[in-house]
């Protein structure tokens, strides 16, 4: 009988000591934003693929004229949109809200363009449209 409540104090103790270890990384804050997008993946890969000077590039298919995807230098060259945030993809660079290039700060991801500014001017990168014609 002795033996037993021992093995139960034990198990007790060992049970105690996980919840609280559970709990501690339970309360972890997590940034959630882009939690599905593997950006360390991408930044990491991103010498060991060529793909020239567009990554989003479709064989067959040539860029329609709609949008002003190049202004001062810069050129958007694709946008990651989830739920509100997302990342952009400016001179081949992935960036995030408030990063700064070329002088200016990304003020705004939208599932199509980008709003940059410099304090006093806001410039405004389309992402280029496809078109399926030849």
């Amino acid at each position: 009988m002795n033996g037993i409540i021992k093995i139960l104090l034990i198990t007790a103790l060992i049970f105690i000591a996980f919840e609280k270890d559970a709990i501690a990384v339970s309360e972890k804050k997590v940034d959630n934003s882009l939690l599905d997008v593997n950006l360390n993946g991408l930044e990491k890969n991103e010498s060991r693929y060529k793909w020239g000077s567009d990554p989003f590039f479709m064989p067959g298919v040539q860029k329609g004229k709609e949008g002003a995807s190049k202004i001062d230098g810069m050129t958007l060259n694709g946008v990651i949109h989830r739920k509100g945030s997302g990342v952009a993809i400016i001179n081949n660079r992935i960036m995030r809200k408030g990063d700064a290039i070329a002088g200016k700060r990304l003020v705004e991801i939208l599932e199509d363009r980008v709003i940059l500014s410099d304090g006093d001017e806001r410039i405004e990168l389309m992402v280029e449209k496809f078109s399926s014609t030849p």
